[in-house]
Parts: structure tokens; sequence; C-alpha cells
């Protein structure tokens, strides 16, 4: 078996270097295409030839928060309410919009539960068209306009210029509102605050606004990527399916990997050429270092499987880039415990999790799933917000969380 294997190293190492076609990440003899949960074993590192440590599907991903396990679904659907969350103010310089689907086809989606939220203040020359609530904790100057199709919720005052300001629900102001502001329903402002002439709504209450940050980044327990990394690196599968810790270190062809159920480990991933995770069960794939893109990163799922791409690092994308499974975001789930750095216009279909990091696309992206950061600066955004990322912990017993109106 090892000479087998040596010589299918070398094999897929001269297709790397010629770079002719795409290649399979090499797996143990017999396992490259092989049907997840094909053999059992411990699956622990160093236990070359084991079988997988499940079956099938597997069980579902769990995550230690704090010295806790938790389902990683749960764990999303509680931080992942808002189709984008800032840990940070929200400096919106070019438009940003949000809508809503279901990946699962169960729920109309639409205009609705695509909220916006900031923990501090909200600063927009560019047109904000938001299909659901926008939460903010400090303060709103909307200058470039914004339709905010349910409610709006702002900890300070709210300040429109030349281009309306239109709220679909009730406004919770915390302070002054200025400019053409028009509310549907009923705007509470606190006593002593001001309402210009040019502010329309169907009544107005005067009454005390407290609006917390609606991200909870200080509160929630999240996940810490490096330490789930370490953990990651010391007991996996990688044995079980042949996979070398530094199999997508240098990647110069387009390269693809399969996953069945189980743990898997990779010190960074350096792609110069498209890569290709083709999950076939519940995966938690974790990456120590870095992720460096200059090809696609594309995720291809088993009706059913589910990815928990943990990077303890950074991830950084150049030019044009596909970046996971935009039609099924929800059951893609990235941790990230460093920056997400994308330099050109990016599409990009997970739930990001980064609340430690800045995520930075000067160019604008393309988003479906969801995106919680601890600041995010970016040019035009479209962020299409999954839905079923509300019920990821059903499949644990956790009831689906409820969506922001």
């Amino acid at each position: 078996m090892k000479r087998a294997l040596a010589i299918r190293r070398a094999l897929a190492g001269l297709l790397l270097l010629t770079g002719a076609c795409t290649r399979d990440v090499e797996l143990l003899p017999g396992r490259a295409g092989a049907p997840p949960g094909d053999a059992a074993g411990d699956g622990a590192a160093g236990d070359a030839g084991a079988g997988p440590a499940c079956l099938g599907l597997g069980e579902p991903i769990r995550l230690d928060v704090r010295g806790t396990e938790e389902c990683a679904g749960a764990v999303a659907a509680r931080a992942h309410r808002y189709a984008l969350c800032s840990c940070a103010g929200l400096d919106a310089p070019q438009p940003l919009r949000t809508d809503s689907f279901d990946s699962t086809g169960l729920l109309p989606g639409g205009v609705g539960a695509a909220a916006v939220g900031a923990g501090a203040s909200v600063s927009a020359a560019g047109a904000l068209t938001i299909g659901g609530a926008l939460y903010a904790a400090g303060s709103a100057d909307l200058s470039g306009g914004a339709g905010v199709a349910e409610s709006l919720r702002l900890g300070g005052e709210l300040a429109a210029e030349a281009v309306p300001v239109e709220v679909g629900g009730d406004a919770f102001v915390g302070g002054d509102v200025s400019g053409p502001v028009a509310v549907t329903g009923t705007l509470h402002v606190p006593l002593g605050s001001t309402v210009e002439p040019e502010v329309a709504a169907a009544a107005v209450v005067r009454e005390a606004v407290i609006v917390p940050d609606p991200c909870a980044c200080a509160t929630l327990a999240h996940p810490d990527p490096a330490a789930l990394a370490a953990a990651t690196a010391a007991r996996n599968d990688d044995a079980a399916i042949g996979l070398a810790s530094d199999a997508l270190g240098v990647v110069v062809a387009p390269t693809a990997l399969d996953l069945p159920c189980g743990r898997f480990y990779l010190t960074a991933i350096d792609a110069a050429a498209p890569v290709t995770l083709r999950v076939h069960g519940r995966a938690l794939l974790a990456v120590a270092g870095d992720v460096a893109l200059r090809g696609d990163l594309a995720v291809t799922l088993d009706p059913g499987a589910e990815l928990d791409l943990v990077v303890g690092g950074s991830i950084t994308a150049t030019g044009e880039r596909v970046l996971g499974a935009p039609a099924a975001p929800a059951r893609l789930r990235l941790w990230v415990g460093g920056e997400v750095t994308l330099e050109g216009r990016t599409t990009v279909g997970a739930v990001v999790h980064a609340p430690r990091g800045r995520v930075s696309a000067p160019q604008g992206a393309e988003l479906s799933g969801s995106l919680l950061a601890g600041e995010i600066t970016a040019g035009a955004v479209t962020v299409h917000y999954d839905l079923a990322i509300l019920s990821g912990g059903v499949v644990c017993g956790v009831p689906a969380s409820p969506a922001v109106h």
C-alpha cells in the first residue's frame, strides 16, 4: 500500500507541475469517489488506513464555544438573524441592498426578514434598499436616501437630506428626526426630541427609546476559529481519506477534494487555480492558517450535506471570484478568525461569521447567505439572506430562531 501511495503522490505531483488538467486531491487507494461512510474506524490523526469516524451523512457538527459543545447550525441560527450585521458602525458610501430567499424552497422569499444591523451608527451616502428592518445602536445619517421595508430602530438621531427616507413599518428613534422622512406606521421618539415639519408619520408617540446592540457581538458566545483549528489538527479524519495536511498548500492546477462526513485538517490554502470542495456528508474542514485565492473556491453539497469551514487566519480573494455555495449558503458555514479581504467583485455563498475581524470588499460584492463581521468596509453590496439559516439548529433538536422584523 505504501508503494502504491508513493506512486499516486508522484503522479499527482506531475499533474500539478504540468497544470494540464483538473486533479482530485490524492486519497488512499480505493478511496477516491468512494461513498461516505463505507468503512468505520477511529479516524484520529496518524491512523493511516483507518476508516471514517462516521457513516452516511454523519452526526451534526458541533463546535466548542467557551468550553461547551454546541450544534454549529444552532450557533449560526442564533448569531445570523440579520442579512448583514456589523459589530462596529456601518459606513455605506455606495448602494447597499438586501432581500431574502429560502434555499430549501419551503418559504417565500423577497421582501421581509432581510434585516441590517449595526453596533454603533450608520452613515450612508449610497442608497439603502433594505428588504427587512434596520437596527442600529447609534444614530443614522442617511444622505443617500433609504427604503426600509419593515421597522427602523435607532439608538440616536435620524437625519435625511435631499433624498427621502421611507420606512414601511414603525420607527423608533432615540433622538431628533430631520429631513424628508416618511414613516408608514408610528414614529416613537423620546420626550424633548425635535421632529421637523418635513417628517411624516401615521402617528407620533413620545416615550423612551432604547436600542441595544443588535449584533450582540460582545454578549453572544462565539467559536474561536484558531482554537478549533488547533483541536482539529490534534484529532481528525485525514488519514481515513488519505488527505495530507498540506494538500492545498500550493494549488497550481484546477483541483477537487471530496469530503465525506467527519473532521478534516489543512495547514493552509493557497490556490492560484480553482478549487472545488465536494461535500458528501456533514463535515468540518479546519484550516490553521490563511486562505489565499486567485481562483474560485467552489463548494458543492450533496442533499443533506453541510460544511463548516473553519479558518484560523484570514481570507484573501483577488479578481472576480466565486467563494462558497451560492445556491445553498445556509449549509456552508464559514468561521473566520482574522480578516476577509475581497480584492475584486466577488460572489459569495455562505454564512460568513467573522465577529473578530474586518470584512473589506472595495469593489463591492454579492453575498447569498449572511454576514456578521467586526467591521465592514465595502463598495456596492447586495445580500440575499437565506431564511434557511434560521432553522439550522433543528437537526440538533434546537427550535428555529425568530426572524428580525
